[in-house]
Protein backbone atom coordinates (compact mmCIF):
# COMPACT_ATOMS: atom_id res chain seq x y z
CA UNK A 1 0.00 0.00 0.00
CA UNK A 2 1.35 3.11 -1.15
CA UNK A 3 1.75 5.59 2.07
CA UNK A 4 -0.52 9.03 2.22
CA UNK A 5 2.08 12.18 2.85
CA UNK A 6 0.46 15.17 4.78
CA UNK A 7 2.79 17.95 3.81
CA UNK A 8 2.52 20.97 5.52
CA UNK A 9 3.28 24.56 4.15
CA UNK A 10 3.25 27.18 5.91
CA UNK A 11 2.83 30.78 4.27
CA UNK A 12 3.69 34.22 4.60
CA UNK A 13 3.82 36.78 2.75
CA UNK A 14 5.13 34.43 -0.07
CA UNK A 15 3.48 35.60 -3.85
CA UNK A 16 6.98 35.70 -5.44
CA UNK A 17 7.95 31.65 -4.41
CA UNK A 18 4.44 30.29 -3.44
CA UNK A 19 3.68 29.02 -6.87
CA UNK A 20 7.06 27.73 -7.40
CA UNK A 21 6.99 25.50 -4.28
CA UNK A 22 3.58 24.11 -4.98
CA UNK A 23 4.06 23.15 -8.03
CA UNK A 24 6.86 21.27 -6.84
CA UNK A 25 4.76 19.19 -4.58
CA UNK A 26 2.54 18.52 -7.74
CA UNK A 27 5.14 17.50 -9.56
CA UNK A 28 6.12 14.53 -7.39
CA UNK A 29 7.32 11.10 -8.68
CA UNK A 30 4.91 10.02 -5.34
CA UNK A 31 1.71 11.32 -5.88
CA UNK A 32 0.10 10.01 -2.72
CA UNK A 33 -0.37 13.25 -0.71
CA UNK A 34 -1.95 16.02 0.53
CA UNK A 35 -0.94 19.66 0.71
CA UNK A 36 -2.24 21.30 3.87
CA UNK A 37 -1.20 25.21 3.17
CA UNK A 38 -1.73 27.77 5.65
CA UNK A 39 -1.61 31.71 5.75
CA UNK A 40 -0.45 33.02 8.49
CA UNK A 41 -1.96 36.56 7.91
CA UNK A 42 -0.28 37.50 4.60
CA UNK A 43 -0.06 40.98 3.38
CA UNK A 44 0.60 40.66 -0.19
CA UNK A 45 -0.83 38.76 -2.77
CA UNK A 46 -0.38 35.17 -1.30
CA UNK A 47 -4.16 34.28 -0.48
CA UNK A 48 -4.98 34.69 -4.09
CA UNK A 49 -2.64 32.59 -5.28
CA UNK A 50 -2.90 29.97 -3.14
CA UNK A 51 -6.92 29.71 -3.91
CA UNK A 52 -6.00 29.48 -7.31
CA UNK A 53 -3.85 26.71 -7.17
CA UNK A 54 -6.50 24.68 -5.02
CA UNK A 55 -8.57 24.77 -8.11
CA UNK A 56 -5.94 22.62 -9.59
CA UNK A 57 -5.57 20.01 -7.37
CA UNK A 58 -8.10 18.66 -4.90
CA UNK A 59 -5.17 17.29 -2.95
CA UNK A 60 -4.42 21.08 -1.83
CA UNK A 61 -5.38 22.23 1.67
CA UNK A 62 -5.87 25.85 1.97
CA UNK A 63 -6.79 27.30 5.67
CA UNK A 64 -5.82 31.02 6.78
CA UNK A 65 -5.49 31.84 10.52
CA UNK A 66 -6.97 34.27 11.37
CA UNK A 67 -4.57 36.59 13.14
CA UNK A 68 -0.48 35.58 12.50
CA UNK A 69 0.41 33.18 14.45
CA UNK A 70 3.98 32.19 13.65
CA UNK A 71 5.57 29.64 11.51
CA UNK A 72 5.68 27.35 14.67
CA UNK A 73 2.25 27.53 15.85
CA UNK A 74 1.42 26.89 12.22
CA UNK A 75 3.15 24.23 11.60
CA UNK A 76 1.28 22.72 14.53
CA UNK A 77 -1.59 23.63 13.36
CA UNK A 78 -0.48 21.93 9.67
CA UNK A 79 0.27 18.57 11.69
CA UNK A 80 -2.86 18.84 13.77
CA UNK A 81 -5.39 18.91 10.18
CA UNK A 82 -3.44 16.15 8.86
CA UNK A 83 -4.80 12.45 7.68
CA UNK A 84 -1.44 10.60 6.71
CA UNK A 85 0.68 9.39 8.92
CA UNK A 86 3.61 10.60 7.94
CA UNK A 87 4.72 14.56 7.71
CA UNK A 88 6.73 16.40 5.43
CA UNK A 89 7.42 20.05 5.36
CA UNK A 90 7.95 22.18 2.84
CA UNK A 91 9.05 26.02 3.64
CA UNK A 92 6.78 28.00 1.22
CA UNK A 93 9.70 29.87 -0.20
CA UNK A 94 11.38 26.43 -1.11
CA UNK A 95 11.06 23.93 -3.67
CA UNK A 96 11.96 20.16 -4.08
CA UNK A 97 13.37 18.16 -6.49
CA UNK A 98 10.75 15.69 -8.39
CA UNK A 99 12.22 12.67 -6.52
CA UNK A 100 12.57 13.93 -3.16
CA UNK A 101 9.64 11.77 -1.73
CA UNK A 102 9.94 8.61 -3.92
CA UNK A 103 13.70 8.20 -2.32
CA UNK A 104 12.85 9.30 0.88
CA UNK A 105 9.86 6.53 0.90
CA UNK A 106 12.26 4.08 -0.85
CA UNK A 107 15.09 4.80 2.24
CA UNK A 108 11.99 4.36 4.61
CA UNK A 109 10.98 1.05 2.91
CA UNK A 110 14.97 -0.43 3.57
CA UNK A 111 15.74 0.84 7.44
CA UNK A 112 12.10 1.14 8.49
CA UNK A 113 13.28 4.40 10.21
CA UNK A 114 10.45 7.09 11.56
CA UNK A 115 12.70 10.09 11.01
CA UNK A 116 14.32 10.86 7.82
CA UNK A 117 16.26 13.95 6.24
CA UNK A 118 18.50 14.96 3.49
CA UNK A 119 20.98 17.33 2.21
CA UNK A 120 20.17 20.79 0.78
CA UNK A 121 20.91 22.93 -2.21
CA UNK A 122 20.46 26.43 -2.20
CA UNK A 123 18.81 29.01 -4.87
CA UNK A 124 18.68 32.60 -4.79
CA UNK A 125 15.32 34.69 -5.32
CA UNK A 126 15.30 34.35 -9.18
CA UNK A 127 15.20 30.25 -8.62
CA UNK A 128 19.00 29.94 -9.90
CA UNK A 129 20.66 27.11 -8.01
CA UNK A 130 24.12 28.06 -5.97
CA UNK A 131 26.47 25.08 -6.58
CA UNK A 132 27.50 22.82 -4.00
CA UNK A 133 25.19 20.60 -2.02
CA UNK A 134 24.77 20.99 1.93
CA UNK A 135 25.74 17.31 2.70
CA UNK A 136 24.57 15.90 5.81
CA UNK A 137 25.49 12.10 7.36
CA UNK A 138 23.48 9.09 7.31
CA UNK A 139 22.36 9.39 10.92
CA UNK A 140 22.95 11.80 13.48
CA UNK A 141 22.69 11.64 17.20
CA UNK A 142 21.19 13.73 19.92
CA UNK A 143 25.18 14.75 20.72
CA UNK A 144 26.05 15.53 17.38
CA UNK A 145 22.67 17.38 16.38
CA UNK A 146 23.51 19.76 19.75
CA UNK A 147 26.66 21.08 17.74
CA UNK A 148 24.54 22.39 14.72
CA UNK A 149 21.25 21.79 13.09
CA UNK A 150 21.56 19.84 9.94
CA UNK A 151 18.18 19.13 9.64
CA UNK A 152 16.41 21.43 7.50
CA UNK A 153 12.81 21.63 8.14
CA UNK A 154 11.80 21.28 4.49
CA UNK A 155 14.06 18.19 4.09
CA UNK A 156 11.88 16.22 6.58
CA UNK A 157 9.69 13.02 6.63
CA UNK A 158 8.83 12.16 9.91
CA UNK A 159 6.41 9.70 11.49
CA UNK A 160 3.15 12.09 12.43
CA UNK A 161 3.19 10.38 16.01
CA UNK A 162 6.52 11.99 16.90
CA UNK A 163 5.80 15.85 16.08
CA UNK A 164 2.37 15.73 17.62
CA UNK A 165 4.23 14.52 20.73
CA UNK A 166 7.40 17.00 19.90
CA UNK A 167 5.77 20.18 18.82
CA UNK A 168 7.63 22.92 17.58
CA UNK A 169 7.76 26.14 19.73
CA UNK A 170 8.28 29.58 19.21
CA UNK A 171 11.44 30.44 20.52
CA UNK A 172 14.34 32.75 20.08
CA UNK A 173 16.12 30.02 17.85
CA UNK A 174 14.84 27.36 14.78
CA UNK A 175 11.52 26.29 15.94
CA UNK A 176 11.90 23.12 14.27
CA UNK A 177 15.64 22.74 15.98
CA UNK A 178 13.86 22.33 19.60
CA UNK A 179 12.16 19.62 18.09
CA UNK A 180 14.78 17.71 16.39
CA UNK A 181 16.78 17.72 19.75
CA UNK A 182 13.68 16.81 21.60
CA UNK A 183 13.30 13.70 19.49
CA UNK A 184 16.35 12.49 19.44
CA UNK A 185 17.32 13.12 23.26
CA UNK A 186 13.93 11.11 24.80
CA UNK A 187 13.47 8.68 21.59
CA UNK A 188 16.73 7.67 21.52
CA UNK A 189 16.22 7.72 17.46
CA UNK A 190 19.25 8.54 14.91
Amino acid sequence: MEILISIVMPAYNCEKYVVEAINSVLFQTHQNFELIVIDDGSKDNTVNLIEEMTKMDSRIKFYINKNNQGVAATRSRGVSLATGDWIAYLDSDDCWVKEKLEKQINCLNKTKGNFLFTGSSFMNENSELYKGILEVPEKVSYKELLKQNIISCSSVLIKKKYIEEYKMEKDETHEDFGSWLRILKVERYA
